[in-house]
């Protein structure tokens, strides 16, 4: 199996890559950011909270410009700044 062939082929695939290599900073940089903790003195990193706020809100059919209003609201108002909080739905 020939995976130009299988994609097209030719010049519409020549940027394509065939795998994300571990040392390339545009996969790491996302990874290291998730890692972070929300703010300091935090147990939760961002990821963990964006999931968990993500999940609550898909399990409740909340709509997205909802969660845009909630992380907002939370990043302004409820959590200690600075935090790392997503800023909407989008972001996270």
């Amino acid at each position: 199996m020939d995976l130009d062939t299988d994609l097209g082929g030719g010049e519409a695939n020549m940027g394509a890559t065939r795998h994300t290599r571990m040392d390339d900073p545009h996969y790491l940089k996302p990874i290291a950011k998730s890692k972070m903790p929300l703010y300091d003195g935090s147990e939760l990193s961002r990821l963990t909270r964006a999931l968990m706020l993500l999940n609550t809100c898909a399990t409740h059919w909340v709509i997205n410009g909802f969660v845009d209003e909630l992380f907002s609201l939370l990043c302004n108002y409820n959590l200690p700044k600075p935090n790392k909080l997503p800023r909407s739905h989008y972001e996270a």
